[in-house]
This record gives C-alpha cells, sequence and structure tokens, in this order.
C-alpha cells in the first residue's frame, strides 16, 4: 500500500484505459484497462507455498526508496522517496523504467507533472501505465488524486481529487485492481487507519461511497496493497502489538469477503516491513524495510 509519515497513536504510519478527449469529473478518472485474470487460473495465496527470499531490488538500492508500484510488463516503476539526492526535501514521487523485465532499474527520476512543492507520496499505477493514482496534501488534508495520459509517451496530466473518496482527515495508500472498477485504500475518518473500499459501474465513472473492509480491519493500524486479480490483499499492520508486520488475506471470488489475515513470517522481520504491490498471478511481491539504525527505507522483492 506506498508513503508519507505521520504520527499517529504514537508510532510512525506510513501513508503505506481508453482516454476520453473531453474534460474529466474531479470526482472520476479514466482507469486502467487491464482484464483481470480468470478466478480459476488464480489460486489461493497460501496454496502457493511462501515466498522465496528477500533480495534487493536492482537499480534502486542506496537511497531511499517507499512503496513501489509496477505496470503489468513490469517496466515502470514509481514509488515515494524522502531522502533520495535530486529532489527538493518532501515526499516526492519518482518513476523508473527499463527495457525488458529481467534488468535492473534505470536510475529514478522526479515525475515532475504530479509533484508540488506540498507531500506527494503513495503512487498506484494501473497496468496498462495510463492512470497514476496518488496521495497529497496540496489541499490541506491526505487525500487520493489520480493523473491520466493518453498514451505511456505522454506526460501525466494534472492531478485531479477525488471528492468522493475524502474525508477532512487522511486517506491514503490506494491500490486498484486491474479492471479498475474496485479501489482499497486507507481513511482515518474512524479514528485509527483502517481499509475502505470503493467501487465504481465503469470506467469513467465516480467512485462509489467507500465502506470499511471490516474482515481486515483490526484495533491497530491497517493499510496495504490489493492484487491486480482482487483475490488477494497485504496488509501491514501493527496488530500483532509490535512493529509493522505483513499478512495476507485471500478470497476465491469477487464478491465474497476476505479470509481473516494470517501473518507473512518470511517477509516479516523485527523491522519496519511495508507492502508496496503484488502482481495478479501473486507470485511477485515488493515490499520496502527499515531496519533499527537504518537511514531510509530499502526496497526488497521476492518470488515464488
Amino acid at each position: 500500500m506506498q508513503r508519507l509519515l505521520i504520527i499517529v497513536g504514537g508510532w510512525v504510519l506510513s501513508c503505506c484505459g481508453s482516454v476520453s478527449d473531453g474534460p474529466r469529473d474531479a470526482a472520476s478518472d479514466d482507469g486502467p484497462v487491464d482484464t483481470v485474470p480468470d478466478v480459476s487460473d488464480i489460486p489461493d495465496a497460501p496454496s502457493l507455498g511462501p515466498w522465496g527470499t528477500l533480495g534487493p531490488v536492482m537499480g534502486l538500492s542506496g537511497a531511499d526508496v517507499r512503496g513501489g508500484t509496477l505496470t503489468t510488463d513490469s517496466l515502470e516503476l514509481y514509488f515515494t522517496s524522502q531522502l533520495r539526492p535530486g529532489g527538493a526535501g518532501g515526499f516526492e514521487i519518482w518513476s523508473s523504467s527499463r527495457a525488458v523485465a529481467t534488468a535492473a532499474w534505470g536510475t529514478p527520476s522526479l515525475v515532475s507533472a504530479v509533484n508540488t512543492s506540498a507531500n506527494d507520496s503513495d503512487p498506484f499505477v494501473s497496468g496498462d501505465g495510463l492512470s497514476l493514482w496518488l496521495v497529497s496534501d496540496r489541499n490541506g488534508n491526505l487525500d487520493v488524486f489520480v493523473s491520466v495520459r493518453a498514451s505511456r509517451q505522454d506526460a501525466w496530466g494534472a492531478p485531479q481529487v477525488i471528492n468522493n473518496l475524502n474525508t477532512v482527515m487522511a486517506e491514503v495508500s490506494p491500490s486498484v485492481i486491474g479492471s479498475g472498477l474496485v479501489m482499497v485504500f486507507a481513511s482515518s475518518r474512524n479514528g485509527d487507519f483502517d481499509l475502505f473500499t470503493s467501487s465504481r459501474a465503469s470506467v469513467g465513472q465516480p467512485w462509489g461511497t467507500p465502506v470499511p473492509i471490516s474482515e481486515l480491519n483490526s484495533p491497530g493500524e491497517d493499510y496495504g496493497a490489493v492484487s491486480a486479480s482482487g483475490l488477494a490483499f497485504y496488509v501491514t499492520s501493527n496488530r500483532a502489538g509490535a512493529g509493522r508486520d505483513i499478512f495476507v488475506s485471500t478470497r476465491t471470488t469477487l464478491t465474497v469477503p476476505f479470509s481473516t489475515p494470517i501473518a507473512v513470517p518470511e517477509l516479516s522481520s523485527a523491522a519496519a516491513d511495508e507492502v508496496s504491490s503484488v502482481s495478479a498471478d501473486d507470485r511477485y511481491i515488493m515490499i520496502t524495510r527499515r531496519g533499527t539504525g537504518d537511514t531510509y527505507y530499502h526496497a526488497l522483492e521476492a518470488r515464488r
């Protein structure tokens, strides 16, 4: 789930299509057009076995990286950084690209079209690379915005606030399933950060009223990222009573509740661990980690 630091309850929380030619309502956006994988092709996460050993993300070591969201072809990456050399010092959105999915990521650059002098964070890119959801406090609160572009060769458009999702409290860590019709994000509107979901009838229509995902929320702070299939959700939470750890919840169809989240020990440690993104087939995951004494967050990846 991606992220701006907020002090909440005594601990530091990270805030983890076709494009029409006409004007866009600020409460709507044109999302991805990826086809959601057939449910029968996506096994439950536990049946795939444990994740492999976490390792550094090639090309992203040596500087602050928080979150990480990839296009379906794994050729574009967006993330948040506060401490990366070349930035203005606040939370900013950076991007990197590569020619093939097996190569190291190229030198990251600031995404100037979506950054401001305010804090901009928590990017989530659609699978086709044409929509970029993000969080910004440019209007005074941490709100969810969206930027779109007509092609991946074009610059991103000016981010538009998605009014239907936001409140006077903080909304952070948006992620969207591959169809572009369901979003999950975290909000402090009820006190602690809890997970909410919103849906829409079709791409380009306004998002519906958000509702809490009760089966994923705990008395602690909860945020994270939904897989592109919408059948797995990786929760970053302090529900275990210690630091931030990673939990997983699954479901068999998009219309049933998620299972009770269970710990993922191979992705968690004594450090602060935050899920960034997970692939549609649930076989690739990126997380960020900051251990005791670390100056910044490190990007790590695992496969299975």
